[in-house]
């Protein structure tokens, strides 16, 4: 799992990584943050399996009446 943050540091987002290979990686976007200011050069942190960051939950943000 990757959390990428926007280099203004505006918003963070989180990926799950879904393939890898010699120097590259592919992840798909966890949850509904807007990544539009996530471009090449934004920060990311790998978050490991066991780090009670994996475990927080995502939510998806709703429309209310």
């Amino acid at each position: 799992m990757l959390s990428v943050t926007s280099t203004e540091g505006a918003v963070a987002a989180r990926y799950r990584v879904t393939s890898v290979s010699t120097g590259t990686a592919l992840a798909e976007q966890i949850g509904d943050a807007d990544s539009r200011s996530i471009t090449t050069g934004s920060v990311a942190v790998v978050i490991e399996k066991g780090d009670p960051a994996a475990n927080q939950s995502v939510l998806e943000r709703v429309e209310l009446p």
